[in-house]
Order: structure tokens, then sequence, then C-alpha cells
């Protein structure tokens, strides 16, 4: 258990830091706040926002606060046990959906669950912090000499390391999670992201198996239309393939737009905002693999593009999965912090 709290800290540290990005960037830039990633319920409730800017400021106070202020401690104590409440709503409703068949997925814990039992953590540490007894004043006249001086970097560095290691485990927990969910439901169109196709016409498996997921969809009747959206590398261009493959596979050609300048993710969900404008399509779903989803979900919410993700199923594992799935987490924080809404 005194391992589980100590872990509390630069866990709170983290949220505590995202719910302020949030906000300030809400203050600056209209639909900046990815809020979404870490609470749904809650958004619900009037003057949630600054209840959870009350929640970081509980998160960030060092534990000798609430020792000197036990009665505050108490109410900060319930306040992060209440949106652990609301996190564990968060993950009745995921059960719910997938209870109903609205949703599918391998991953049977949502990230709710981590949320709800770091918050719920944190406020057990903020009541016990509150009930200890005030610590005995420092001795007078320490200084490096002392031994006081290594002590305090070792635990700087203890914490600073203990803070990437549990942004990191974060981050891989909401990809691990909300990546492998299936949100397919009837909409306008799949947009289908491009991946390796070689100078010979013939895909890569990962390309393949995300256009067959597209091809999938159409054959259900979620979708009237399929958007191929990829690069142009030299004279091989993704979409070209991927409108073959999709061809061949049984969708009439007249169902299939080629999106060739979707160079990355960003100008795929641009460019498929842009389409939507121009055909009046209200919603889209995004095919790709299952830890590039959570970026693609971050982007389509800063471009603007009413969209849910579908994780396309593998034939078999890609071996550059675990790079992929590293590069997603970087690319997650860039996208979070340099794109931004209206930034198209």
């Amino acid at each position: 258990m005194a391992f589980v709290l100590r872990l509390s800290r630069p866990a709170g540290w983290l949220l505590a830091a995202f719910i302020l990005a949030n906000n300030l960037g809400e203050l600056f830039c209209s639909g900046f706040a990815a809020d979404h990633l870490w609470i749904r319920s809650a958004q619900l409730v009037p003057g949630w926002r600054l209840a959870a800017v009350l929640l970081a400021a509980a998160l960030l106070a060092p534990d000798a606060f609430w020792r000197l202020h036990p009665r505050v401690g108490v109410a900060a104590a319930a306040l992060a046990a209440a949106f652990a409440a609301s996190a564990l709503i968060d993950a009745a409703w995921f059960y719910r959906m997938l209870a109903t068949g609205a949703i599918r997925t391998r991953a049977v814990v949502p990230f709710s669950f981590l949320v709800a039992a770091m918050l719920a953590t944190a406020a057990l540490r903020i009541w016990r912090a509150g009930k200890a007894a005030a610590p005995s004043p420092a001795p007078v006249g320490c200084a490096k000499g002392d031994g006081v001086f290594r002590p305090r970097v070792r635990a700087i560095l203890g914490n600073a390391a203990m803070v990437a290691a549990t942004g990191a485990g974060a981050m891989l927990a909401f990809v691990l999670t909300y990546g492998p969910t299936d949100y397919a439901r009837p909409a306008d169109c799949a947009v289908i992201l491009g991946a390796r196709a070689y100078r010979d016409g013939r895909p890569s498996h990962a390309l393949y198996d995300r256009t067959m997921e597209g091809v999938d969809l159409y054959h259900r009747g979620l979708v009237g239309k399929l958007v191929m959206s990829g690069a142009l590398d030299g004279a091989v261009s993704e979409p070209a393939v991927m409108r073959r493959v999709a061809v061949e596979a049984g969708v009439p050609e007249e169902d299939i737009i080629l999106d060739e300048c979707g160079d990355d993710s960003w100008a795929t969900v641009v460019n498929a905002r842009q389409l939507a404008d121009a055909h009046g399509w209200r919603n889209v779903l995004l095919v790709s693999h299952y830890y590039h989803l959570p970026r693609l979900r971050l982007a389509a919410d800063r471009a603007g593009l009413p969209a849910r993700t579908v994780p396309c199923r593998q034939t078999r594992r890609l071996a550059k999965e675990p790079y992929g799935i590293a590069r997603e987490l970087a690319a997650l924080g860039y996208y979070y912090f340099f794109h931004l809404p209206g930034g198209a």
C-alpha cells in the first residue's frame, strides 16, 4: 500500500498538469481541451471545469500542506473521490455499450478504471496525510555539508524518473485500451489511412488489412463510400493500390474516393473534413491499426471532423508493431500541443 500511495504522487502530478493544460489551452483556443481522454460523465455537471482545476491544485499540493490544514484535506479528498466515482460511471457506460453490442473490443478493462483507481488512491493519500501528526521542525543550520543536499537531489531525480515512467505507462495504457475498441456504426463514409505500397503495386500487410476493414464496413452496409487516403511515393500511389484491392473485393469503383494528398494523419483528417463539407457528410469512420487510432481521434477533434474509430483486423502481427506503438506515444503528445483547432 505504501508503494501505491507513493506512486499516486507522480500520477497525480501528471493528471494535474494535463487538467491545467486543457483549461489553459481552452482559454486561449476554443476546442483545445481533450478532456475525453480522462473523464466524460463529469462534463455533464455545470461548473465542472472549476472543480477540475481545484482537483489539480489538490493533486499538486504536498502532503505537508494537508497535515497543516486537515479540514481542507478532507474536502480535497472528497473532491478526488467524487471524480473517482465519475470515472467509475464512465467505466459503467463502457460495459453497457459492450453488453449491448454498441462497441467491440479486446481491451476488457477501460482506461476509466485506471483513472478511477488513481483518483481513489490520491483521495486516500490526502485523507491520511491530513490525519497524520505535523512533522517536527528541521534542525537549524543544516546545509550542503550536513548531508541534506545530496539526498534531496536523489529524491528529485527519483521523482522525475517516476513521473516520466508513469507518464509513459499512462499513455501506453490509453493506447492499448482505446485503440482496440471498435466504434463502428452507420456513417456516411469510411476514411482508410494509407500505409506502404510496393513499387510493383502490391499492398503491404498493413495497407491490405486497413483496406479490407473498410471493404468489410462497406459490405456490412455501414458506409456507402470509401475514402482511400495516402501518399504518392514516386510513381506508386497508396490510394490507387487501395482502390484496386477494394474493387477486386467487390466494391464498385464509383463508391471509392481517392485522397492522394494524405501525406500524414493530420493531412488525412483535414482533407476528410473538406470532403465532408463538400458532400454534406455528418459522420465518418476512421480506419487504421489500433495503436494509430488515439492520435487520429485527437486530430479529428481538432480538425472539426465528426468521426469514430475502427481498428483493422490483422492478418498477421506486424514486425514493427512495437516501434509503431512507441512512435504513436510520441506523436500523440506532439499532436496535443502542436496541432491546434482551426490550424487546418
